[in-house]
């Protein structure tokens, strides 16, 4: 009879356990590929403009930049094959609720990169407070130094 080593198994677990993670990647791939084909669309209308971080299309689905998305956080939301079947089977509406769940990472990260934006736009500011406070200070001395001599 056959024997297969706790070496043998782990390695094996760890190898279904890589594939179970590279299929959820793949379909987080395949997701943010179908929303930059939107995206692109929406550019080529001239329906996005640089003001815009957000659009919705006639179904309400958010349309946006796929650069912009938290790609960990939009794998995670992304259930796998697995759950996915039990779930739908279990759940009822539970394709809406991962497509909230979806919708809702795609939000944060817009959030997110909106707070960064400001974080910066506001550094920036500072900075050219304190150059504006420190050059007026420095013309203060070498105007006082010019008239000393």
């Amino acid at each position: 009879m056959l024997t297969i080593r706790d070496d043998e198994k782990t390695e094996k677990r760890a190898l279904v356990a890589k594939l179970k993670e590279s299929r959820e990647v793949e379909h987080a791939r395949e997701y943010l590929s179908e929303e930059y084909k939107k995206y692109r669309e929406e550019r080529w209308a001239n329906r996005w403009g640089a003001y815009r971080e957000c659009d919705v299309d006639p179904e309400g689905n958010p349309t946006f930049d796929p650069d912009v998305v938290d790609f960990e956080a939009l794998v995670v939301a992304i259930p796998t094959i697995g759950v996915w079947c039990r779930e739908l089977k279990e759940i009822p509406h539970y394709r809406e609720k991962v497509e909230e769940g979806i919708n809702k990472v795609i939000y944060v990260s817009l959030e997110k990169k909106k707070i960064l934006e400001e974080l910066v736009d506001e550094s920036k500011k500072m900075v050219n407070g304190v150059k504006k406070i420190t050059d007026e200070k420095l013309e203060k001395l070498v105007d006082e130094g010019v008239a000393k001599e």
